[in-house]
């Protein structure tokens, strides 16, 4: 047999053998990111834009929480022909004017309170919101997603995207 012929059957046996390491090395991975099948593939933070406002803002894609989180300020509430509605702020240091909405609530939850709120046994260890349906666009597709308003002014990000919404875009999302 002739040396360059057993030289080429090696090479092609030794690149299928180590092809496979070579692409799952950490320099190679992110190269090659498969769309998950009938799946959006999302990163961890996200440019969305609120539609009865068309006011842009980061998002986080927090799969940690069941419901999505909205910074909102001077929050009150009023009845409108027996119907709740809601009447807020969109405030967030990264939000470069507030955008005034009114919409009705959806539903209240109750959510536990955090250490560094103020939970000293002297008080409810938990507070109410109000939940508001609102159209999002991500990327161009618009949803309602169900959205609780709180002061996220603290937060790094204005908008927390919870995994139902995330379920809403056939979303999956990216850690890195």
């Amino acid at each position: 047999m002739d040396l360059s012929k057993l030289n080429k059957q090696f090479m092609k046996v030794f690149g299928l053998l180590i092809c496979p390491f070579v692409l799952n090395h950490p320099v190679h991975a992110k190269e090659i990111k498969p769309k998950p099948m009938g799946k959006n593939l999302y990163k961890r933070i996200e440019t969305v834009v609120l539609k009865d406002t068309q006011v842009k803002l980061k998002a986080k894609m927090d799969t940690g929480a069941e419901t999505s989180s909205l910074s909102a300020a001077n929050i009150r509430v009023e009845n409108e022909d027996g119907i709740e509605h809601v009447v807020f702020d969109v405030l967030h240091p990264n939000i470069r004017s507030s955008k005034n909405i009114k919409l009705p609530v959806f539903k209240w939850v109750k959510i536990k309170k955090r250490i560094e709120e103020g939970c000293d046994g002297k008080i409810l260890p938990y507070t109410r919101r109000p939940v508001v349906k609102m159209d999002v666009a991500l990327r161009g597709r618009v949803k309602a997603i169900m959205v609780s308003l709180a002061d996220r002014q603290n937060m790094n990000y204005p908008l927390l995207i919870g995994r139902s919404a995330i379920v809403k875009y056939r979303g999956v999302v990216d850690p890195l």
